[in-house]
């Protein structure tokens, strides 16, 4: 997937897997910013724990003083 674009983001490497997916080193193409994706495995992607535990680390990430939205 490297080299790929999902929106105005464009894949660069893959730094990393983790255990239920994994992790992308993108740049935000708007903003000229690095950011990271994070990707559940695809055949982990339709069972309902795994789902649910990808949703809670999100939602969990969002709440650290060192990220922020925009």
């Amino acid at each position: 997937m490297s080299g790929e674009i999902i929106a105005h983001y464009r894949l660069l490497a893959t730094p990393g897997k983790i255990g239920i997916g994994v992790i992308y080193k993108a740049e935000d193409t708007g903003l000229r910013r690095a950011v990271a994706f994070k990707f559940l495995s695809t055949h982990l992607a339709s069972e309902g724990q795994a789902s649910s535990r990808f949703l809670r680390e999100a939602q969990a990430a969002l709440t650290q003083r060192n990220t922020c939205t925009i």
